[in-house]
């Protein structure tokens, strides 16, 4: 995560996805369907759906990073978002029990 300059947005960038050897996904015993992946994650309370790359990429094999290169911005202004600045300082308090997760 990088706040940029402008101190109104905030930027996610996902530039690479390595998978480790027993993840669920890389496991042909539990899961050799998988052909494909893409990568979704939580931020801000926003809409899960809102959060997933565009496009998927060949699953790797363990260990063998693959690129993405994918960034999506978040306006974090007081006017228009303040619910989502206020979530997004409490993230970076130090007391915040998901430590930013």
């Amino acid at each position: 995560m990088e706040l940029s300059g402008n101190t109104d947005s905030v930027t996610v960038t996902i530039s690479h996805l390595s998978l480790k050897e027993k993840a669920h996904v890389t496991c042909p015993v539990l899961n050799n369907d998988s052909v494909k992946l893409f990568v979704a994650y939580n931020f801000l309370g926003i809409e899960p759906e809102e959060l997933e790359t565009p496009f998927s990429l060949p699953k790797p094999k363990a260990n063998l990073p693959i690129t993405y290169n994918f960034t999506k911005t978040f306006q974090v202004d007081m006017q228009e978002n303040y619910e989502r600045r206020q979530y997004l300082a409490a993230m970076l308090l130090p007391d915040d029990p998901e430590q930013g997760r």
